[in-house]
C-alpha cells in the first residue's frame, strides 16, 4: 500500500516548497544604495570590527570618509596580558592596512566573559563605558553610520556592548545617526530569518550523515533573529578580497576561521529607535531546544524531515518484507528492526532533534511492516 504512505508525505512537502519560494521571493537581503557615510564601529571584541562592518568601512575610507573603531573588550581574560596586547595589536594592524589612522581607534580595555557566562562586570566599569560612548556618539558627524551587535547574540559582551550603546545613544538624542545592528553568531534557528542555517541544522540530525555536515558544511550566515530582509552592500571582489586580508590579520582567533565563517556574510538592518530596541531586544517566539533556540518555521521544517524520514523508512520496510516473500516472519523480522533503531534514540549524547528522527524512522519501519 505504498499510495496510502505516500500522503502522509504530500501535504506537508507542498506547504514547505510554498514556503521556500516565499522565502526567496520575499527575503532576500536588499541591495544598500545609501551614499557613503562616515561610521562609528562599535566592537565587543578586536576581530568583530571587520566581521560586523569591514566591507562597509573600506567602502567609506575609499570614499574620503572618516572611520572610527571602539573596542570594548581588550579580546582576552582577566590577566592575561600577552593575549591582551597581541589581540589590540592585530587590531592596530588590521586597521593600519586598510589606511586608517591610530588615533582613530579607542579601547576599552575591559576583560572579556566567556561566552555563557552573565554579566558579572562592576556597575561602575560599565557606566564608565556607558559615559564614553556618548561623549563618542555626541561627537558624530551628522548622519554617521553607527555599527553595533545585533540582538540576541550568543556572547554576552555583545549583548551588554549592545545595551550600552542603545542606552548612551538614547541619552544623546541624536536621531541624526543611522544605526546599524550586525548579526554576527547565534542560537536561534529560523528558516524565514536565515533559511540555509535552519536547513543545515535540521539536516544535522540524520542519523550518520549529520556528523560530515557538523565537520565539513559550508559555512552559513546566522541571520536575526526578527524583522524584515537586511541590507548588504553590492558585490565588489576587490573589496571582498580586502575584507579577507583584514580578517586574516587576526591571527590569534585563526584568521583562516574567519574567513570561511564570516568572509561572504555582512549584512545590516537598521535600528529605529533605541528605546524600542531596549523594550524588545530579547527574541521572542522561539522554543528551546537541543540548546538552541528553534521557532515555528524551524520547526516545520523538522517536522518535514520527520515526516520524510518516517515515509522513506515505510516504504522501505514494505519493499523489504516483500521481496522476501512476506509473512508472518518476515513481519517479526521488520518489526525488530523498528525496535533497534528506537533504541539506538535512547543513546546517551544525542541532541532532542537527533531523537526525534530516530523515533520517526522506527514509527516508519514499524508502519511499512504492519501494512505489507
Amino acid at each position: 500500500m505504498p499510495g496510502v504512505v505516500m500522503l502522509f508525505a504530500a501535504l506537508p512537502v507542498a506547504v514547505a516548497v510554498a514556503l521556500a519560494t516565499w522565502v526567496v521571493a520575499t527575503r532576500r537581503p536588499r541591495t544598500l544604495v545609501d551614499p557613503s557615510r562616515d561610521v562609528f564601529i562599535t566592537a565587543a571584541h578586536p576581530d568583530d570590527c571587520v566581521i560586523l562592518a569591514g566591507a562597509y568601512a573600506l567602502r567609506a575610507l575609499a570614499d574620503g570618509r572618516r572611520v572610527q573603531v571602539c573596542y570594548f573588550t581588550c579580546g582576552a581574560e582577566p590577566g592575561d596580558a600577552e593575549r591582551a596586547a597581541k589581540r589590540t595589536g592585530e587590531a592596530r594592524e588590521a586597521w593600519r592596512r586598510a589606511g586608517l589612522e591610530p588615533d582613530a581607534l579607542e579601547f576599552f580595555g575591559l576583560p572579556e566573559q566567556a561566552p555563557g557566562e552573565a554579566e558579572a562586570r562592576p556597575t561602575a566599569e560599565l557606566d564608565r563605558v556607558r559615559t564614553r560612548l556618548e561623549a563618542r556618539l555626541g561627537a558624530l558627524a551628522p548622519g554617521t553610520a553607527v555599527f553595533v551587535p545585533a540582538a540576541g547574540e550568543s556572547h554576552v559582551d555583545h549583548r551588554v556592548l549592545r545595551r550600552l550603546l542603545l542606552e548612551a545613544w538614547r541619552s544623546t538624542g541624536r536621531r541624526d545617526l543611522v544605526v546599524y545592528e550586525c548579526a554576527e553568531y547565534n542560537d536561534y534557528l529560523s528558516f524565514v530569518q536565515a533559511p540555509y542555517k535552519a536547513v543545515r541544522a535540521v539536516l544535522e540530525s540524520l542519523p550518520l550523515l549529520g556528523h560530515r555536515l557538523r565537520d565539513h558544511g559550508a559555512a552559513a550566515w546566522t541571520g536575526f533573529v526578527a524583522g524584515g530582509p537586511p541590507w548588504q552592500l553590492a558585490p565588489d571582489a576587490d573589496r571582498s578580497r580586502r575584507r579577507a586580508d583584514l580578517l586574516r590579520v587576526f591571527a590569534s582567533e585563526d584568521g583562516e576561521l574567519l574567513v570561511h565563517l564570516f568572509g561572504t556574510h555582512e549584512r545590516y538592518r537598521v535600528v529605529p529607535d533605541p528605546a524600542v530596541a531596549l523594550a524588545t531586544d530579547e527574541p521572542s517566539g522561539y522554543v528551546a531546544m537541543g540548546g538552541r533556540f528553534w521557532s515555528v518555521s524551524a520547526l516545520f521544517v523538522l517536522a518535514v524531515l520527520l515526516d520524510l524520514a518516517a515515509v522513506s523508512a515505510a516504504l522501505l520496510n514494505q519493499g523489504v518484507v516483500e521481496l522476501v516473500g512476506g509473512g508472518a516472519p518476515a513481519v517479526l523480522v521488520a518489526l525488530a528492526l523498528s525496535g533497534l533503531v528506537a533504541a539506538s534514540s535512547l543513546r546517551r549524547g544525542l541532541a532532542r532533534e537527533t531523537r526525534l528522527v530516530h523515533a520517526a524512522i522506527a514509527l516508519g519501519l514499524a508502519v511499512g511492516a504492519v501494512l505489507a
